[in-house]
């Protein structure tokens, strides 16, 4: 199989920090046959041989360390290039007319690639409000403590954290030991990378919000069209959003306190103190109707 050949096919790829309903987002664009869709670091074929109604039932069931664990299957994934990538998608689904991949990259990943724009896939950035993405970021977390790989990956990224924002550590409240405030900490920490990657690739990307596509099957219908350039069923669509989340996103954002006024006081103190006004913009950028702040810094990159 030659880049030519692979280059007459469509391409996409769905970028996204993750807790924002990126697998059920990949089963919706599956239910078209003509698509492969890939999902994060799953097995390559774990969407197009898998079963949205199963781990739906799995995760009512209480497991929800299915992606912190299956999710890591193929970590080399990530080291593709995308020529590489696409290819190995096309070898293994030959008959599909579009390809693409949900969460496989956060949007610096995929952007650093090195034939990026001789490869050229649509990029949609699928994203969740930032206050219910750190509640459910951070709800994660602590369950990845539960596995000692992740465990490891996120005390590592919380050590960044550190040297990155030194005047964190001077606060009154931190306490480098607690479980709690390394979970939220990092969590904030990786919404100041999705708002800088927001800054930086922000104009070659589409955004997609997962609270629009989870409700609405209309504007689920033109998403899912938009990105691979096929027709979709609305109705069969509409049975996804009626049948639930398959990690519990939405259940979530019922039961947990996700807005800012809900939150501890040092919790708000370092989310102001974590981001930027100017980084904090773009993210009220996205549509969302977010609270008037005071942040620490105008400009922090």
């Amino acid at each position: 199989m030659t880049t030519t050949d692979i280059d007459t096919r469509a391409r996409f790829s769905v970028v996204s920090y993750g807790y924002s309903a990126s697998r059920w987002m990949a089963f919706t664009l599956a239910s078209q046959p003509e698509v492969f869709v890939a999902h994060g670091t799953y097995a390559l074929d774990s969407i197009m041989e898998g079963d949205a109604e199963a781990e739906r039932n799995q995760g009512k069931a209480g497991d929800r360390l299915d992606s912190l664990t299956r999710g890591r299957t193929d970590l080399q994934l990530k080291n593709y290039t995308l020529t590489e990538l696409y290819r190995l998608y096309q070898q293994d689904y030959p008959q599909k007319k579009a390809y693409g991949n949900v969460h496989t990259f956060v949007p610096r990943e995929l952007f650093y690639k090195p034939d990026f724009d001789h490869m050229a896939p649509k990029v949609f950035h699928l994203v969740r409000e930032p206050f219910a993405f750190i509640t459910s970021h951070t709800s994660g977390v602590k369950q990845a403590e539960a596995v000692p790989e992740l465990k490891a990956h996120y005390q590592r990224f919380f050590d960044l954290f550190c040297e990155r924002f030194p005047h964190i550590r001077e606060c009154n409240w931190f306490d480098p030991i607690s479980l709690e405030q390394k979970a939220f900490l990092v969590s904030c920490y990786t919404l100041f990378n999705l708002a800088q990657d927001i800054r930086r690739y922000g104009k070659q990307m589409t955004t997609v919000r997962m609270e629009e596509l989870t409700s609405d099957s209309r504007a689920l219908a033109d998403a899912c069209e938009r990105i691979t350039g096929l027709n979709y069923d609305q109705t069969a669509l509409e049975a996804f959003i009626h049948a639930g989340a398959l990690n519990l996103h939405r259940k979530q954002r019922d039961t947990e306190l996700c807005a800012y006024d809900t939150w501890q006081t040092w919790q708000q103190e370092a989310f102001r103190w974590v981001l930027s006004q100017e980084l904090y913009n773009y993210l009220g950028d996205l549509g969302y109707p977010l609270p008037d702040l005071k942040f620490r810094y105008l400009v922090f990159d």
